[in-house]
């Protein structure tokens, strides 16, 4: 747990830049806000399969946005 922890940490590190420079340029923070209060829902019921399924859609369309920016500004 403690390793995982860490990757995640490691990869949101790198990553920030991207999302902050994301967030200045779309309505990325509405989008964001939006999928992190449809996670927190399942999470206050203790429904880990929805939490874990929602989480992964959220990295994939984050992923997506972040690539499609990055791809944008080549």
């Amino acid at each position: 747990r403690k390793s995982l922890c860490r990757m995640i940490g490691l990869a949101r590190d790198q990553l920030e830049p991207f999302i902050r420079i994301e967030l200045s340029l779309s309505n990325y923070l509405a989008l964001a806000t939006s999928e992190h209060r449809r996670i927190l829902d399942p999470f206050r019921l203790g429904a880990a399969e929805e939490v874990g399924r929602l989480c992964r859609e959220h990295i994939k369309k984050s992923c997506e946005r972040l690539l499609a920016l990055a791809i944008a500004r080549a």
